[in-house]
């Protein structure tokens, strides 16, 4: 919970930072309905702030590990689960 807290704190700080990006913000989520709800939520924010955002949800762990690699997704959102 604290580090999705920091995640969102991070992406609120851009957003809200008004940086502009030239080409779309693309956030992925696994295929869990918190992971769903905090993207969707992200991505309806930074799309009422002007930005260009493209989400993919349902994203496998495998695929999740791969879009962490640069150009591929701005960010991914992943909760860690009780064993940390």
């Amino acid at each position: 919970m604290k580090s999705l807290k920091i995640g969102v704190a991070l992406l609120l700080v851009i957003a809200v930072a008004g940086v502009v990006f030239a080409t779309p913000i693309k956030i992925g989520t696994k295929n869990f309905t918190e992971q769903y709800v905090v993207g969707n939520l992200m991505a309806i924010l930074l799309e009422n702030r002007g930005y260009d955002v493209q989400l993919k949800t349902g994203m496998s762990s495998t695929v999740m590990r791969e879009a962490w690699r640069p150009g591929i997704s701005t960010c991914v959102w992943t909760i860690p689960g009780p064993n940390g």
